[in-house]
């Protein structure tokens, strides 16, 4: 979520960039893309700029082309669009050069039969690597497989941020911390060393 309303707020202030979110599925590229769409729904008037462009596959932020061609008016408008593939898509981010790219759920890719490598050459050719650009790579972890090759790696460039569930206070459970331990050694046929259990 973090992610998709800071590619929405550069989008909707920033003109002529373009940005693509990347998800595992159908169902979820359209729950990127209504997120994207809340978040323009519900903005301030003010903060909200023309769109000509706003369906399940992108948001495009620029004077409807009526009010060009009407003479309303000759401000294009910010010309930058948020758009959304998913990862099986077999031109994913061709013909395009992106300012932002925010791959959600990326560890889940492999299991789906998606070469994360071979995904990734092509989408770093598509995102050039200069100032203003970035790649955001998102997840819950899934096992050992290249996503967890990729994290692991302290050379590929990418800046590595762990954020747990438990940092929400929504997903947190008063406790009563009268809790009584003891060691999992103290077990009959414990295998265990000195790990602690709550009893």
């Amino acid at each position: 979520t973090f992610f998709c309303a800071f590619m929405y707020w550069l989008m909707a202030l920033n003109p002529n960039k373009r940005a693509l979110g990347i998800a595992q599925n159908d169902d979820a590229a359209i729950n990127l893309n209504t997120r994207w769409q809340n978040y323009y729904i519900n903005s301030l008037p003010e903060l909200r700029p023309r769109n000509r462009k706003l369906n399940s596959e992108e948001i495009h932020f620029a004077t409807p082309l009526k009010d060009i061609k009407s003479g309303a008016t000759d401000d294009p408008g910010l010309n930058s669009i948020l758009e959304v593939q998913t990862a099986k898509d077999i031109n994913l981010a061709r013909s395009f050069t992106y300012n932002l790219c925010l791959i959600t759920e990326i560890c889940q890719l492999p299991g789906l039969g998606i070469d994360v490598k071979q995904m990734m050459i092509g989408l770093k050719a598509a995102i050039p690597r200069r100032r203003n650009t970035a790649i955001f790579l998102e997840s819950t972890a899934r096992g050992e497989n290249y996503t967890k090759k990729m994290w692991d790696n302290p050379k590929n460039n990418y800046e590595k941020v762990f954020v747990s569930y438990c940092a929400d206070d929504e997903y947190r459970n008063d406790l009563d911390w009268n809790l009584k331990y003891f060691e999992l050694s103290e077990l009959e046929d414990s295998e265990y060393g000195d790990e602690v259990k709550e009893r």
